[in-house]
């Protein structure tokens, strides 16, 4: 593909985010939305990738992607491979514009975060500079951490923080009673590691593709209610329980092998691409653009 051609498919990427995005936030403020989820679920879905969460009585976007955090991944990295590519700044302008509105839409912590690590990764710091910058960073964090400013999002992380330093005991479990998403993440990882059984061929080979859904959907939804739920575990520990030690240690081996020249930016957006494991249409685009750069 040549690099007029490729340029092409990462704006099109975003302007089609974009276009669905304004679709769905079209048949909310009309109140059209048809929202659907399981009996005593916390969060309902719609049409073109609306979210509604039934306790804050927020809405929440996703547009072509499945979730929030995978389009906010998607855009940004579209996003900054097109700035290696194109210098026409009122272009650049433009397209900045329509992420930033797409990310406010999403409501993703991951995206902020990783739209906050390409702004480091974009500035050279003297010594001076960085003390100061991380002066600001600290006193910022700690306004969000100490005072109501940060909104329902920086209350979860808070109160996962501040269980982390409490060292009380029984993390996981606590853990799920103050953020379930948190918990799907890392209660997962931390059951895998206490049943391990070392002297297992498994545990270094694997239990076979896909045989990860099943064993962690048990454990994420037990109650009656939710049991025809399915749960897709994160790269850790699904990849590491199907495919086993030996099978992460190649796939992590091939990829550090891919990305070890590119700079910090690239090298955070593929852990976190990694982390999510479920690649749809777009985001293999986004892997084939890190690979490409």
């Amino acid at each position: 593909m040549s690099k007029e051609k490729f340029t092409w498919v990462l704006k099109v990427i975003i302007v089609s985010f974009f276009i669905v995005l304004l679709l769905s936030q079209f048949i909310v403020f009309f109140n059209l939305e048809e929202l659907k989820g399981p009996k005593g679920y916390f969060q309902s879905s719609a049409q073109f990738g609306i979210l509604f969460n039934n306790r804050t009585n927020v809405f929440r976007y996703h547009s072509l992607s499945s979730e929030p955090s995978y389009a906010a991944i998607i855009i940004i990295l579209c996003f900054t491979v097109l700035i290696e590519l194109i210098k026409t700044r009122k272009v650049l302008y433009l397209y900045g514009a329509l992420v930033l509105y797409m990310l406010i839409a999403f409501k993703s912590s991951i995206g902020f975060l990783i739209l906050g690590t390409w702004f480091i990764s974009q500035v050279s710091l003297s010594k001076k500079q960085f003390l100061i910058l991380g002066t600001i960073v600290f006193v910022g964090i700690s306004l969000f951490f100490f005072t109501s400013i940060g909104g329902k999002s920086i209350d979860r992380l808070r109160d996962v923080v501040f269980l982390l330093l409490s060292f009380n005991g029984d993390f996981v479990n606590n853990l799920n009673l103050i953020d379930s998403s948190a918990y799907a993440r890392i209660g997962p990882l931390a059951a895998y590691i206490q049943g391990i059984d070392v002297f297992s061929y498994q545990t270094y080979f694997g239990f076979g593709a896909s045989t990860s859904e099943a064993i962690f959907s048990n454990l994420i939804y037990p109650e009656t209610w939710n049991k025809h739920l399915v749960f897709k575990p994160p790269f850790l520990p699904g990849f590491l329980y199907d495919y086993g030690v030996f099978g992460v240690l190649l796939v992590l081996y091939l990829i550090w092998k891919t990305i070890k020249s590119q700079n910090f930016f690239f090298k955070i957006i593929e852990f976190f691409l990694i982390e999510k494991k479920k690649f749809n249409l777009f985001g293999s685009l986004c892997s084939c653009c890190l690979f490409i750069i």
